[in-house]
């Protein structure tokens, strides 16, 4: 398994609907926004580097994200 802590930067009004389209993702929770709703802490549980690339192309196509950057990976090797 593998888990990534990411953060999206969102386009000035694009929050709401970047909060929506989060939610309709499977193994995507958001742990944590910025006060000014401009990014969005993100973890992101897969099960490999490849799913992860899907994923993270899928957020790539909401219209209210401006850059989604990976700061943090976990590797799992025990499940």
């Amino acid at each position: 398994m593998l888990i990534t802590s990411s953060v999206i930067e969102v386009n000035d009004g694009g929050f709401a609907e970047t909060e929506r389209y989060l939610a309709g993702l499977p193994n995507v929770e958001v742990r944590g926004i910025s006060e000014d709703k401009r990014r969005i802490l993100l973890i992101i549980e897969t099960e490999d580097g490849e799913v992860l690339e899907k994923i993270s192309a899928e957020i790539g196509k909401c219209p209210g994200v401006f850059s989604l950057l990976h700061h943090s990976f976990h590797f799992d090797e025990d499940e």
